[in-house]
């Protein structure tokens, strides 16, 4: 019974910690469903949503600058932005 509540604590720690990586992957997630508007292409808005994203990431810093950095090449590849 102690490792449970250990482990609960540990996980709502970790939640509280990183809850706006959290909320940033879920935004993004939600943006990448929704219809691309009139007037612009599929990989503007995709560029549009990554922007938003990074941008989210370098103002709330829940995760270090270097790695978000890492995150727009991998996420430009992901969201078929640039060549593999």
């Amino acid at each position: 019974m102690k490792f449970a509540n250990e482990l609960t604590r540990n996980i709502l720690f970790w939640v509280q910690q990183k809850r706006w990586l959290i909320i940033i992957a879920l935004l993004g997630l939600v943006m990448y469903q929704l219809p691309y508007p009139d007037g612009i292409s599929p990989a503007g808005y995709r560029t549009l949503i990554l922007g938003i994203i990074v941008i989210s990431l370098i103002i709330t810093e829940p995760v270090p600058l270097p790695a978000v950095a890492l995150l727009i090449a991998v996420l430009e590849v992901a969201f078929h932005i640039a060549p593999a």
